[in-house]
């Protein structure tokens, strides 16, 4: 069996990489940021290889992992690393995130119809499934030495979900708060008119980034995708009908506008 690359890592200026944990029939994505005292690892995947050797090959000074949302395909990996963040309000999902049946349910369904890949998982994927870590909230500032990150709170796909502004290059790491694919009806997110509401709050610093890079996809959002997800979430408001499916995380309805799906519960509008 030979041995399969599970990261792939794209340059995105002189101090940012995306490393992309690909998993087939998803793209689990993390930025890395490179300051001159330290570096930032912006989530970590579901942690199904060692993405620790794959950080210290881009950069050997110390790294802190600033954790968009605590689920086990951003958070997976967290273990690996000795400085963690994390949005105290989003501490309950460590138990389910983190175990380890929860995140090869989550491989396998991932990775369907490639054995050498899921066995290579199945091997070296992390097992410690829980982690230390300090808080971090709204408006906190990440100096890594030339370099600074804010933290912006989004509550929506989970109540503690925070996004990552580079002021200095205008690149947004959204997590995922704002993609393509929003969902927004776990039994904890917000309803979906919060989700609109805080959406529209932000929309001045949605417009000022240059690029956002969301927590699935190498490439940045299409410029269309934030005004798209306004108009979706207004027509469901509205009354729109949207499908009913089911996910691996539970059922669903989906509603589509543009270039967006937005799936929601129907009773928490």
């Amino acid at each position: 069996m030979s041995k399969v690359n599970l990261y792939q890592v794209h340059q995105v200026n002189d101090y940012t990489y995306i490393i992309a944990e690909d998993l087939d029939h998803q793209v689990d994505t993390m930025a890395l940021v490179i300051g001159k005292k330290k570096a930032a690892l912006i989530d970590t995947g579901a942690g199904i290889g060692n993405l620790r050797e794959v950080v210290e090959e881009l950069t050997d000074l110390p790294v802190m992992v600033l954790t968009t949302h605590l689920h086990t395909d951003h958070a997976g990996g967290n273990p690996l690393f000795d400085e963690i963040y994390v949005n105290e309000r989003d501490a309950f999902l460590m138990p389910e995130s983190m175990g380890l049946d929860f995140r090869m349910r989550y491989v396998r369904a991932c990775v369907t119809d490639n054995p050498d890949k899921l066995n290579q998982i199945e091997k070296g994927i992390n097992r410690v499934t829980s982690f230390d870590y300090q808080s971090i909230d709204d408006g906190d500032i990440i100096d890594l030495g030339g370099i600074t990150l804010r933290t912006i709170a989004f509550p929506g796909h989970t109540p503690g979900s925070l996004m990552f502004y580079d002021e200095s290059s205008r690149i947004l790491f959204s997590g995922d708060s704002v993609n393509p694919s929003p969902w927004l009806f776990l039994e904890y997110s917000v309803p979906l008119h919060e989700y609109l509401d805080k959406l529209r709050q932000l929309k001045p610093l949605l417009a000022e980034a240059g690029r956002i890079y969301c927590g699935h996809g190498v490439d940045a959002l299409e410029d269309e995708v934030v005004p798209d997800l306004e108009e979706c979430c207004l027509e469901i408001l509205g009354g729109a009908a949207g499908k009913p499916t089911r996910t691996v995380g539970g059922d669903a309805c989906k509603y589509r506008h543009g270039c967006v799906t937005v799936f929601y519960n129907p009773e928490k509008l």
